[in-house]
């Protein structure tokens, strides 16, 4: 820029034998640097707002799965190390998810839900990982210290079109013997308003 102070210019501070180098006023890259991150966000929701496909997904589930098959496809799965895909699954549209149309259990509104059955719950490692996400006071809040494990199910919802962050709930079950099935016992108990689903 025409008046602004090279320090790799003639009369500048820095001498070397080598040509100057250009220099960059430090006001212009961070322009840049905006005008690269508006793009990319604008992109980003673009994507994730053009519907692609007959059963409801959109372009940016496409990008997805083409980013997570090339990264398996790279030789021994290294592409994985760097877990891009795994960083955009929260954006993804419920059918992106293999969510499933259902019932909100707190407000009776339609929303995406994805269920965690009690066969999945039977670790100490999960209810580790839970109260590590949610924060020990929601954990206890819920009563999930108090049950066995493998005898509670989870249950994740958000707004049928939405993407990114859901509820996430618990209920004890137990196991019936005479219909030989697990069920839920009373209604589902709020954990947390800000869990992803990756």
């Amino acid at each position: 820029m025409a008046g602004t102070y090279n320090p790799y210019g003639p009369g500048g501070i820095v001498w070397s034998s080598a040509g100057p180098t250009p220099f960059e006023d430090p006001t212009s890259q961070i322009l840049n640097l905006a005008v690269g991150a508006g793009l990319t966000i604008g992109a980003v929701v673009g994507l994730q707002n053009w519907s692609a496909g007959k059963r409801g997904g959109t372009a940016f589930d496409l990008v997805q799965k083409t980013v997570r098959n090339l990264a398996m496809s790279t030789p021994f799965g290294l592409g994985n190390t760097f877990r891009a895909a795994e960083f955009m699954s929260p954006g993804l549209s419920a059918t992106g998810q293999g969510l499933q149309k259902g019932i909100s259990v707190s407000t009776g509104k339609p929303v995406s839900v994805f269920s965690i059955g009690p066969e999945y719950t039977t670790s100490a490692a999960t209810k580790r990982t839970l109260k590590a996400v949610v924060g020990e006071q929601a954990y206890t809040k819920s009563g999930l210290n108090l049950f066995q494990d493998g005898a509670y199910e989870l249950r994740f919802e958000r707004e049928a079109k939405g993407t990114g962050r859901g509820s996430l709930f618990t209920r004890e079950v137990r196991y019936d013997p005479h219909t030989r099935k697990v069920a839920g016992q009373g209604a589902f108990k709020k954990i947390s308003d800000a869990v992803n689903l990756f």
